[in-house]
């Protein structure tokens, strides 16, 4: 069991920590030092049952509160070696954790898994882009505990650089009004590259009103990468031996700027052309 084997020598163990997760009335019975082998034997039991996820976010505050995040996280490393085994069977056991953790760095960290590790279907490649682009405009479940923003899952996607995932990132555009957007925008921390870029320049195409928020959020990521580059990303991973990164083009930020100049040109005044000029020199 990796980094838990020291608690548990037998799958009975696993289905009975599964088994109290499961069982509201049982929770209390399980144990602070418990809850991350708990969380994983919970998650891949459960993993193909879409009808779980109300459950799984309202139970993954007793997670929370028994773990402390670096414990949080190792344990969604250890999930991801299993997924990875499993040849990406269970992906869906990285939802709560996207979704419901406190902490922005573990819900990006889970939403790359999502992106990277679900297994294609006969409908779409990219399953794990899709379901995050879902999981932004859906509405999701009441729980006890306010959920977090949603934006990280974007973040996380577009900071990828594949544009093979601008056609189903399109989705996010379209599917959500100009003022959910404007909150993504003022929220988004992805690294510049040709997928969040021409991503941002296409929300600006479809919604003109927004030029302001996509100036600044322009501006607010440019000196998070020295250069803009655009890439293939082996996806799924677990289908690669050594899944590199494959890069295909690079550019500096002022020479990406010029590429950008004639798409910002027609939505935005002077003002904000000189802004984001001066951010990308």
């Amino acid at each position: 069991m990796g980094l838990f084997q020291d608690q548990t020598d037998s799958l009975s163990e696993l289905r009975r920590l599964a088994a109290l997760v499961m069982d509201p009335v049982r929770l209390h019975e399980i144990g602070a030092s418990q809850w991350p082998l708990a969380m994983i034997a919970y998650g891949l039991t459960t993993c193909n049952d879409t009808d779980k996820l109300e459950y799984s976010l309202g139970i993954y505050p007793h997670f929370v509160r028994y773990t402390p995040a670096p414990e949080r996280l190792r344990c969604l490393s250890q999930l991801s070696r299993f997924i990875v085994q499993r040849k990406g069977d269970g992906w869906r056991a990285f939802l709560c954790f996207a979704l419901a953790d406190p902490d922005t760095s573990l819900r990006r960290h889970a939403a790359f898994l999502i992106a990277t590790l679900a297994p294609p279907t006969a409908a779409e490649r990219f399953t794990g882009i899709e379901e995050l682009c879902n999981l932004l405009s859906m509405p999701l479940p009441e729980t006890a505990e306010p959920l977090p923003s949603r934006t990280p899952l974007l973040d996380s996607t577009l900071s990828l650089s594949d544009l093979r995932f601008l056609p189903v990132l399109r989705t996010v555009i379209s599917q959500e009004n100009e003022q959910t957007l404007s909150t993504r925008l003022a929220e988004l921390d992805a690294t510049p590259n040709a997928l969040s870029c021409e991503w941002l320049l296409d929300c600006l195409d479809a919604h003109p009103g927004l030029h302001a928020d996509i100036c600044g959020t322009l501006c607010r990521i440019a000196p998070k990468a020295e250069q803009i580059v655009d890439l293939i990303l082996p996806v799924p991973t677990w289908q690669y031996a050594k899944p590199v990164p494959q890069p295909l083009h690079g550019w500096t930020r002022p020479e990406y700027f010029q590429r950008m100049l004639h798409r910002l040109a027609p939505h935005m005044d002077g003002d904000e052309i000189d802004r984001i000029r001066n951010a990308w020199s």
